[in-house]
Protein backbone atom coordinates (compact mmCIF):
# COMPACT_ATOMS: atom_id res chain seq x y z
CA UNK A 1 0.00 0.00 0.00
CA UNK A 2 2.82 2.36 0.88
CA UNK A 3 4.43 1.79 -2.55
CA UNK A 4 1.17 2.52 -4.39
CA UNK A 5 0.81 5.75 -2.46
CA UNK A 6 4.36 6.81 -3.35
CA UNK A 7 3.79 6.06 -7.05
CA UNK A 8 0.57 8.00 -6.94
CA UNK A 9 2.32 11.00 -5.33
CA UNK A 10 5.10 10.83 -7.94
CA UNK A 11 2.56 10.79 -10.77
CA UNK A 12 0.74 13.82 -9.30
CA UNK A 13 4.02 15.71 -8.95
CA UNK A 14 5.09 14.81 -12.49
CA UNK A 15 1.69 15.79 -13.93
CA UNK A 16 1.74 19.11 -12.08
CA UNK A 17 5.27 19.82 -13.31
CA UNK A 18 4.29 18.98 -16.89
CA UNK A 19 1.29 21.30 -16.68
CA UNK A 20 3.50 24.13 -15.37
CA UNK A 21 5.89 23.59 -18.27
CA UNK A 22 3.02 23.77 -20.74
CA UNK A 23 1.63 26.90 -19.14
CA UNK A 24 5.09 28.47 -19.25
CA UNK A 25 5.42 27.61 -22.92
CA UNK A 26 2.14 29.37 -23.67
CA UNK A 27 3.11 32.57 -21.91
CA UNK A 28 3.87 35.83 -23.72
CA UNK A 29 7.58 35.50 -23.07
CA UNK A 30 7.98 32.72 -25.67
CA UNK A 31 9.59 34.03 -28.86
CA UNK A 32 8.25 32.59 -32.09
CA UNK A 33 10.58 32.70 -35.06
CA UNK A 34 9.78 32.15 -38.69
CA UNK A 35 12.17 31.62 -41.54
CA UNK A 36 11.81 32.29 -45.24
CA UNK A 37 13.37 29.72 -47.49
CA UNK A 38 13.90 30.98 -51.03
CA UNK A 39 11.86 29.11 -53.60
CA UNK A 40 13.94 27.23 -56.12
CA UNK A 41 13.64 28.53 -59.65
CA UNK A 42 11.04 26.51 -61.46
CA UNK A 43 12.10 24.74 -64.58
CA UNK A 44 9.82 23.17 -67.09
CA UNK A 45 10.12 20.10 -69.23
CA UNK A 46 7.65 21.64 -71.65
CA UNK A 47 8.62 23.65 -74.70
CA UNK A 48 7.40 27.09 -75.65
CA UNK A 49 6.02 27.92 -79.08
CA UNK A 50 4.17 30.64 -80.93
CA UNK A 51 1.08 29.94 -82.97
CA UNK A 52 0.01 32.29 -85.77
CA UNK A 53 -2.72 34.82 -84.97
CA UNK A 54 -4.92 33.36 -87.70
CA UNK A 55 -5.15 30.03 -85.89
CA UNK A 56 -8.13 29.84 -83.58
CA UNK A 57 -8.69 27.80 -80.46
CA UNK A 58 -8.98 24.08 -81.19
CA UNK A 59 -10.80 21.24 -79.50
CA UNK A 60 -9.74 20.59 -75.94
CA UNK A 61 -8.52 17.24 -74.72
CA UNK A 62 -6.66 16.00 -71.65
CA UNK A 63 -3.96 14.68 -73.99
CA UNK A 64 -3.43 17.95 -75.85
CA UNK A 65 -0.97 20.50 -74.56
CA UNK A 66 -1.91 22.82 -77.38
CA UNK A 67 -4.85 22.81 -79.79
CA UNK A 68 -5.69 25.03 -82.74
CA UNK A 69 -8.31 25.17 -85.47
CA UNK A 70 -7.69 26.68 -88.90
CA UNK A 71 -10.65 27.34 -91.21
CA UNK A 72 -11.22 29.13 -94.49
CA UNK A 73 -14.28 30.73 -96.10
CA UNK A 74 -14.97 27.57 -98.13
CA UNK A 75 -15.51 25.44 -95.02
CA UNK A 76 -12.14 23.69 -95.23
CA UNK A 77 -10.49 23.01 -91.90
CA UNK A 78 -7.26 21.93 -90.25
CA UNK A 79 -6.74 20.55 -86.77
CA UNK A 80 -3.41 21.39 -85.13
CA UNK A 81 -2.38 19.64 -81.92
CA UNK A 82 0.57 19.41 -79.56
CA UNK A 83 0.96 16.20 -77.56
CA UNK A 84 3.73 14.46 -75.63
CA UNK A 85 4.25 10.88 -74.52
CA UNK A 86 6.96 9.22 -72.39
CA UNK A 87 10.06 7.79 -74.06
CA UNK A 88 10.29 7.24 -77.81
CA UNK A 89 6.54 6.60 -78.08
CA UNK A 90 6.97 3.42 -80.10
CA UNK A 91 9.39 4.75 -82.71
CA UNK A 92 8.96 6.65 -85.94
CA UNK A 93 7.72 3.81 -88.23
CA UNK A 94 4.70 2.78 -86.10
CA UNK A 95 3.75 6.44 -85.64
CA UNK A 96 4.05 7.22 -89.36
CA UNK A 97 1.89 4.18 -90.17
CA UNK A 98 -0.72 5.30 -87.64
CA UNK A 99 -0.80 8.81 -89.15
CA UNK A 100 -0.97 7.47 -92.71
CA UNK A 101 -3.94 5.35 -91.65
CA UNK A 102 -5.64 8.47 -90.25
CA UNK A 103 -5.71 9.97 -93.74
CA UNK A 104 -6.59 6.71 -95.50
CA UNK A 105 -3.15 5.64 -96.74
CA UNK A 106 -1.71 2.13 -96.47
CA UNK A 107 1.08 1.28 -94.02
CA UNK A 108 4.67 1.33 -95.24
CA UNK A 109 7.86 -0.58 -94.42
CA UNK A 110 11.00 0.97 -92.96
CA UNK A 111 12.69 1.27 -96.38
CA UNK A 112 9.84 3.57 -97.50
CA UNK A 113 10.13 6.06 -94.63
CA UNK A 114 12.11 8.54 -96.72
CA UNK A 115 9.02 9.02 -98.93
CA UNK A 116 7.31 10.74 -95.99
CA UNK A 117 9.98 11.62 -93.41
CA UNK A 118 12.68 14.29 -93.50
CA UNK A 119 15.27 14.55 -90.75
CA UNK A 120 15.68 18.05 -89.37
CA UNK A 121 16.56 19.90 -86.16
CA UNK A 122 14.42 22.08 -83.95
CA UNK A 123 16.00 24.06 -81.11
CA UNK A 124 19.21 22.12 -81.85
CA UNK A 125 17.41 18.81 -81.24
CA UNK A 126 17.13 16.07 -83.88
CA UNK A 127 13.59 15.76 -85.19
CA UNK A 128 11.53 14.09 -87.91
CA UNK A 129 9.23 16.08 -90.17
CA UNK A 130 6.47 13.93 -91.65
CA UNK A 131 4.49 15.10 -94.68
CA UNK A 132 1.78 13.13 -96.48
CA UNK A 133 -1.50 13.62 -98.29
CA UNK A 134 -4.03 11.43 -100.06
CA UNK A 135 -5.27 14.05 -102.52
CA UNK A 136 -7.96 15.41 -100.22
CA UNK A 137 -6.60 15.08 -96.70
CA UNK A 138 -3.11 16.01 -95.56
CA UNK A 139 -0.95 15.73 -92.51
CA UNK A 140 2.18 17.49 -91.32
CA UNK A 141 3.85 16.24 -88.15
CA UNK A 142 7.00 17.26 -86.37
CA UNK A 143 8.18 14.54 -83.97
CA UNK A 144 11.07 15.11 -81.60
CA UNK A 145 12.32 13.57 -78.38
CA UNK A 146 13.40 15.86 -75.55
CA UNK A 147 13.41 15.79 -71.75
CA UNK A 148 12.40 12.10 -71.68
CA UNK A 149 9.32 12.54 -73.89
CA UNK A 150 8.43 12.45 -77.55
CA UNK A 151 6.64 15.59 -78.67
CA UNK A 152 4.27 15.68 -81.64
CA UNK A 153 3.27 18.93 -83.36
CA UNK A 154 0.63 17.78 -85.83
CA UNK A 155 -1.48 19.50 -88.49
CA UNK A 156 -4.15 17.43 -90.24
CA UNK A 157 -7.03 18.27 -92.56
CA UNK A 158 -7.88 19.59 -96.02
CA UNK A 159 -4.95 19.25 -98.46
CA UNK A 160 -5.42 22.63 -100.20
CA UNK A 161 -5.69 24.49 -96.89
CA UNK A 162 -2.65 22.60 -95.56
CA UNK A 163 -0.68 23.82 -98.58
CA UNK A 164 -1.80 27.41 -97.97
CA UNK A 165 -0.92 27.11 -94.27
CA UNK A 166 2.48 25.48 -94.85
CA UNK A 167 4.39 28.73 -94.22
CA UNK A 168 2.50 29.26 -90.95
CA UNK A 169 3.18 25.68 -89.89
CA UNK A 170 6.88 26.15 -90.70
CA UNK A 171 6.99 29.31 -88.52
CA UNK A 172 5.11 27.46 -85.76
CA UNK A 173 7.73 24.66 -85.85
CA UNK A 174 10.62 27.13 -85.97
CA UNK A 175 9.33 28.85 -82.81
CA UNK A 176 9.58 25.71 -80.63
CA UNK A 177 12.09 26.13 -77.81
CA UNK A 178 12.97 23.85 -74.90
CA UNK A 179 15.45 26.28 -73.37
CA UNK A 180 14.41 28.10 -70.20
CA UNK A 181 14.71 31.81 -69.87
CA UNK A 182 11.30 33.37 -69.93
CA UNK A 183 8.10 32.96 -68.00
CA UNK A 184 6.11 31.12 -70.68
CA UNK A 185 6.62 27.42 -70.06
CA UNK A 186 4.68 24.73 -71.82
CA UNK A 187 1.82 26.95 -72.88
CA UNK A 188 0.87 27.85 -76.35
CA UNK A 189 0.61 31.49 -77.20
CA UNK A 190 0.08 33.55 -80.30
CA UNK A 191 2.39 35.85 -82.17
CA UNK A 192 1.74 39.54 -81.66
Amino acid sequence: MKLTSQVSNCLRTFTAGACLCLVGACSDSVEVRSYSIPKERETSNSPRWQAPESWGEGKSSAMRLGSYAVKDDNGSALDVSVTAFPGDSGGILPNVNRWLGQIGLDPIVKAELDQYVTDTTVDDLPAHLVRADNGGKALRVLALTAKGKTWFFKLMGDTDLAEREQANFDKFIASISFSSGDDHHGHDHHEK
